[in-house]
C-alpha cells in the first residue's frame, strides 16, 4: 500500500513483485487510492473493475496505467488511449505475461498491432522480453536483413528457425551461433562446413559440434574445443582424433567415461587408462585386452563403489580366477560367481557374497 505524503502527493517506487517498477513521481492521493485498489485485487475481472470505475483523468494517469498492466496484463485492451499505444505500457504488459501464447494474445490487444509488428525498434525490444515474439513480426520485417541480423544477436536459435531465407547468410548465421551455438542446426550445409562459424558455435555451446560437417569433425581445433567442455563428445571425432593424445587427454579431463570413445592404440596407454579408471571404474571394460589382464587396474576399478563389480566381467580369465580380485568383486554382488573360472571358487562360503 502507498500512503500519500503530506500535501496530497507522494514520490515513491512502486513494485509489482516481478522485478518491474516505476517511480510514482508527484502521484496524487486520488491516484494512490486507485493504485492501492488495483493492487489489492486478486482476479483480472476485479482488477479491471477497479480500473474502469476510476474517473477518466485517473484512468489516464501513467502511474495508474502502469500498475494496472503490470498487475493484470490480460486487460491491456481496457487501458485508456493514448497510453494503450505507448511502447513502455505495452512492454510492461508483455513482461508480466506468463507465457509466449499469453504475450501473443496481449499483443493482439494493442491498437493497430500490424503497425507495431512492422516496427523494427519495437520488435527488437519485444524480443528482449520473449525471443519467440519474432513470430508476430511482419512478413516484410522478416525479409529485412538489418532486423534479422539484430534479432540473431538477441536470440540466434529462434531467429534462424523462423528466418529461413537467411540461413545461408554468413553474417546472420555467425551472429546467431555466437549468441546460441545450437542455432547452427538451422544453417545451410555449406555454412556447417565453415570453420570460423563452427568454432564460434562450439565455443558458445559444445553440443553444437553435433551439427558441424563430417569434415570439420576431423579438424583438431574444433574437436578440442568441444571435448574441453564435454568429454563424451569425443564420440563424434574422426578416427584419427580419437587417437590424438592431446584431444584424448582433454576429453578424459572432463570424465573417465570418455575412454569408451578413445581409439584402439591409446586404450593401451596404461597411465591414461589408469586415470580414467580412477574417475570411473566401469570404464575398465574399454581398456585394451592387455590392460584388462592388469591386476592393479582391475582392483582400482573394483574399488569404485559405483562399479558394482562390473569390471570383473571384463577381466582376463586369469584375473577372474585370482582370489584377491574375486573377493573385491564379491564385495559388490554375489551374482558375479558365474564369471569365476575355477569351479572350486564357486563354493565360497555364502558370507563372502555380502
Amino acid at each position: 500500500m502507498f500512503p500519500a505524503a503530506s500535501g496530497g502527493e507522494a514520490g515513491q517506487w512502486c513494485h509489482d513483485g516481478k522485478g518491474n517498477g516505476h517511480h510514482l513521481a508527484a502521484v496524487t492521493e486520488r491516484e494512490l487510492q486507485v493504485i492501492n485498489d488495483i493492487q489489492t485485487q486478486r482476479s483480472a475481472a476485479d482488477g479491471k473493475a477497479a480500473y474502469i470505475s476510476a474517473p477518466d483523468d485517473i484512468k489516464s494517469s501513467r502511474a495508474v496505467v502502469m500498475t494496472f498492466v503490470q498487475r493484470f496484463w490480460s486487460e491491456l485492451g481496457e487501458v485508456a488511449m493514448p497510453l494503450r499505444e505507448e511502447v513502455d505500457v505495452i512492454l510492461a504488459a508483455l513482461r508480466n505475461c506468463p507465457s509466449t501464447d499469453s504475450r501473443k494474445r496481449c499483443f493482439r490487444a494493442v491498437p493497430e498491432p500490424d503497425v507495431l509488428s512492422a516496427d523494427k525498434g519495437f520488435m527488437l525490444q519485444a524480443m528482449q522480453v520473449d525471443p519467440h515474439l519474432i513470430e508476430v513480426a511482419s512478413a516484410a520485417l522478416m525479409k529485412d536483413r538489418e532486423f534479422i541480423l539484430s534479432a540473431a544477436s538477441l536470440a540466434g536459435l529462434t531467429t534462424l528457425h523462423h528466418a529461413e531465407v537467411f540461413r545461408g547468410d554468413r553474417d546472420v548465421v555467425l551472429a546467431a551461433v555466437q549468441q546460441n551455438g545450437q542455432a547452427l542446426m538451422w544453417a545451410t550445409e555449406e555454412l556447417k562446413d565453415d570453420l570460423h562459424i563452427a568454432l564460434a558455435a562450439v565455443q558458445n555451446n559444445a553440443d553444437a559440434v553435433n551439427e558441424v560437417s563430417q569434415r570439420l569433425r576431423g579438424v583438431k581445433d574444433v574437436m578440442l574445443l568441444a571435448v574441453q567442455q564435454k568429454g563424451e563428445l569425443l564420440r563424434l571425432a574422426s578416427d584419427d582424433l580419437k587417437e590424438d593424445l592431446e584431444v584424448v587427454q582433454a576429453a578424459l579431463a572432463q570424465g573417465g567415461k570418455a575412454l569408451e570413445h578413445v581409439g584402439g592404440a591409446v586404450k593401451a596407454d596404461r597411465e591414461l587408462v589408469k586415470s580414467a579408471i580412477r574417475d570411473c571404474g566401469r570404464v575398465f571394460e574399454h581398456a585394451s585386452e592387455g590392460l584388462r589382464s592388469d591386476k592393479e587396474l582391475l582392483l582400482l576399478a573394483l574399488s569404485d563403489k559405483n562399479s558394482y563389480g562390473w569390471p570383473f566381467r571384463f577381466a582376463s580369465a586369469a584375473l577372474r580366477d585370482d582370489p584377491e580380485a574375486l573377493l573385491a568383486a564379491l564385495s559388490h554382488q554375489a551374482q558375479l560367481l558365474r564369471f569365476v573360472e575355477t569351479r572350486s571358487w564357486r563354493c565360497l562360503p555364502l558370507r563372502l557374497m555380502v
